[in-house]
């Protein structure tokens, strides 16, 4: 399966999204930043670090008891769809890292596993120390605070421990300012606080909600809670 710079994100957020992504129809009124200038402007005009200085949770703080019981009850049919592509082993130019396996045999088996999940080649989460923008992470942290030493001294992945039970949204949007790379995450991860869930199976998902006419789910991630980890591998849930 084929991955590229385009490849789609599933917002975990209810209701999180960016108007002035979407293009307008209207060719004479770009709603998207064309340079590095109206990117800078849109960045701060979207940013939200309003959940006080040691939040580690971003737009996930809008995940509430309340939230959850309502996305338990979109599972109505119990139908589970997988969100998660298969594990790809082979090295390809999208794939640099394939992900590795190990099997050892005797009088029972085990597996030793190794994966580089960041990239366009496996389903993953990226945690909100993940991307930078300007010298600082989400809240306005400092980069060089958060990325001093081997883990993220905040904002990893762990502070999804307990994992996401929302309500899903299907967006699908590309990279929309030439030579920066990834504004969709920067915008999202670090202007947001909204953890992306890279290279997912969007296309079962799409094509279960096309079938049953329903266009809500919900939505389960548990990702490995990593100390300080800059995302995990999942395999998040789609029930309707």
């Amino acid at each position: 399966m084929k991955h590229t710079a385009m490849a789609r994100v599933l917002a975990l957020i209810v209701v999180c999204t960016v108007p002035t992504l979407v293009a307008a129809g209207d060719s004479t009124t770009a709603r998207y930043p064309r340079n590095f200038a109206e990117f800078d402007k849109m960045f701060n005009e979207v940013k939200s670090w309003v959940y006080g200085p040691g939040d580690q949770l971003g737009a996930a703080n809008l995940v509430t008891d309340a939230k959850r019981r309502e996305a338990i009850a979109l599972a109505k049919l119990g139908t589970v769809v997988s969100l998660a592509h298969p594990p790809l082993t082979e090295k390809a130019p999208d794939n640099p890292q394939p992900f590795g396996r190990t099997m050892i045999k005797g009088i029972y088996a085990t597996d030793t596993y190794s994966v580089s999940y960041h990239g366009f080649a496996h389903s993953h989460i990226d945690s909100l120390c993940h991307y930078n923008y300007k010298g600082q992470v989400y809240n306005g942290l400092r980069t060089e605070d958060v990325h001093a030493a081997e883990t993220c001294a905040q904002l990893g992945i762990d502070a999804l421990k307990g994992g996401v039970v929302t309500r899903g949204i299907l967006i699908d949007i590309p990279s929309l300012v030439e030579g920066m790379p990834f504004p969709v995450h920067v915008l999202s991860i670090t202007a947001l606080g909204v953890n992306i869930l890279d290279n997912q199976d969007l296309e079962a998902v799409a094509e279960t909600a096309a079938r049953l006419k329903r266009w809500e789910f919900m939505l389960t991630v548990g990702p490995i809670a990593v100390p300080g980890g800059t995302g995990s591998p999942v395999n998040a849930l789609a029930i309707f």
